[in-house]
């Protein structure tokens, strides 16, 4: 009875030292936690670094397209006009019967 009391005591205090043993992270926790936090990190810069590419691609969208016609022989140009003020995109038929009436002014 008294060799089963020792056996029980000694394995229990083994038990609870491998159990503490096992509530503390490990290097390999802390590297992984590490990783984790750097990959996170880098895609918050990517983002960043997409969503500022996109606003500077959208700042140059917003800037007006402007036409310049040439004369084939002189290399000077005859007018120049923005497509948009002329209706293009918005209202195409009047458009094209601009572009037509100002053609046949030529």
């Amino acid at each position: 009875m008294v060799k089963h009391t020792w056996v029980i005591s000694l394995l229990l205090v083994g038990s609870l030292i491998g159990l503490t043993g096992c509530a503390e992270k490990t290097a390999n926790d802390v590297a992984v936690e590490k990783t984790k936090t750097d990959q996170q990190q880098m895609n918050k810069d990517k983002q960043e670094t997409a969503r500022k590419a996109e606003e500077q691609r959208k700042t140059e969208e917003q800037k007006p397209i402007v036409v310049n016609v040439v004369d084939p022989n002189t290399k000077q140009i005859v007018k120049t006009f923005t497509p948009k003020d002329m209706g293009f995109g918005t209202n195409d038929p009047k458009y094209k019967e601009d572009i037509g009436n100002w053609r046949r002014t030529l």
